[in-house]
């Protein structure tokens, strides 16, 4: 006769893992088979306060939630606002518009901010927000809202969530605090018209009564390009990634360009979670000088590299191509940065903290300093983990440490990647260092 037993850990491990894969009805139905456990505590359990234990004999008990169970309700449901009855989570922004999006044959939908924009096309307003909703995923029924990115007012696509399990997890009552924990989970992706770049006036300006004002046409930035140049350079104090690239196909035909790199880092990290640790920058050229809506860190880049404004129009240039390979490159450094293993394995979570005379440490902290100097063993008893910028695995530190599994890791340039107050996760196995929400 066959025989088996109910344990009340795996029976709460289980139905939780319901939840995570989007079945909060089986969860439910999973749990009912304990008799007489009210709906109520069913929710505690599946949202981590509560949980069974025992064998066949099964007992109610308060839990703690996970630290990992957290997480990744926030990673599968987070950013999520309700509206309407409705739930809606951000999946996209627009930054780019063409010709097509102006053909838009739906109308604004239920729910959506109406902008209005003035193109040199034409002597009419057209609304921003029915172009927009040109590249939406249901063009129909997906909300466009224009909510703050980083200080700059960005046309946001939601799409409907169906099968929300708004039993166990909270919705945020407004779109830019669904917007803001959203960001701080997962990247924003990007749309818009790939090749066609719109002649356009500077920018929409909304006020407060969700009226619009136009602003004068622009029609030739040669004279401003020079000022905005120079207010750049000086801006950038000297730092510049290099960038060369073919142009063309004759190798010898080799161009270098150099690239400010705060505007670059910005346009970069727009829409990461790690968009916070940027270089501080102060836009110089308005929206609007390429295309309506434009991204102002990007004018700023191309114009402090010497660069014509519109030489990325063409998505099949040489330019055009180096610039997003050095942008992948870049932005993966930061957020999934890779290192140099010198010493340790496994991985674990620490503060940022670089090194100064009287620096303060905990072993929850990880320590950045220049170099592998043996002046430093002393603080390796304090802080968790090491990340020096210069050295090897036969330095001294190093030697020294390996024997006991001490976590040193190899990043060029750790303090500007790394600022003091951030976390980071050190991941030896995989030779990674990934940014923490911030």
């Amino acid at each position: 006769m066959a025989s088996f037993s109910i344990e009340g850990e795996w029976l709460t491990n289980f139905s939780r893992t319901r939840v995570l894969e989007d079945r909060l009805d089986h969860a439910i139905d999973v749990l009912k088979c304990c008799d007489d456990l009210p709906l109520e505590d069913i929710l505690d359990i599946l949202k981590g306060t509560k949980k069974l234990s025992g064998i066949n004999e099964l007992y109610l008990e308060e839990d703690t939630p996970s630290e990992d169970y957290t997480r990744d309700l926030k990673f599968m449901f987070g950013g999520t606002v309700k509206y309407n009855g409705r739930y809606f989570r951000p999946y996209m922004y627009v930054s780019k518009f063409g010709p097509k999006d102006l053909k838009n044959p739906h109308g604004l939908t239920e729910g959506s901010d109406n902008r209005m924009c003035f193109t040199n096309k034409g002597k009419t307003d057209v609304s921003a927000s029915i172009r927009a909703l040109y590249y939406a995923n249901n063009p129909t029924s997906d909300i466009i809202k224009y909510l703050d990115i980083n200080g700059i007012e960005t046309p946001v696509l939601f799409g409907e969530v169906c099968n929300f399990p708004y039993l166990v997890v909270d919705a945020h009552e407004g779109f830019q605090e669904a917007l803001n924990e959203y960001l701080s989970i997962r990247v924003l992706e990007e749309t818009g018209h790939d090749d066609y770049v719109d002649e356009v006036v500077d920018s929409y300006i909304t006020s407060p009564k969700n009226t619009y004002f136009k602003t004068p046409k622009v029609i030739d930035h040669t004279k401003a390009i020079a000022k905005y140049k120079k207010l750049i350079d000086e801006q950038a104090n000297g730092d510049y990634i290099e960038l060369s690239y073919i142009d063309g196909y004759d190798d010898s035909n080799k161009k270098t360009v150099y690239i400010p790199r705060a505007p670059f880092e910005h346009w970069c990290l727009r829409g990461t979670r790690a968009y916070n640790i940027s270089k501080p920058w102060t836009p110089v050229s308005p929206s609007g000088m390429k295309m309506f809506n434009d991204d102002p860190f990007h004018t700023d880049f191309l114009i402090g590299a010497g660069m014509d404004i519109l030489s990325m129009n063409d998505s099949r240039s040489d330019f055009t191509k180096a610039v997003f390979d050095l942008r992948y490159d870049y932005s993966n450094s930061i957020l999934y940065g890779n290192c140099d293993v010198l010493s340790g394995s496994g991985n674990g979570v620490y503060n940022v903290v670089h090194y100064s005379k009287n620096v303060e440490l905990t072993k929850s902290d990880v320590l950045i300093v220049p170099d592998l100097n043996p002046k430093y063993l002393p603080l390796t008893e304090k802080a968790g983990a090491i990340i020096t910028e210069r050295g090897g695995s036969t330095a001294h530190l190093v030697t020294v440490l390996r024997g006991d599994d001490y976590k040193i890791v190899r990043v060029e340039n750790a303090k500007t990647i790394y600022p003091v107050g951030i976390s980071v996760k050190i991941d030896c196995e995989n030779r990674s260092i990934i940014i923490q929400e911030i």
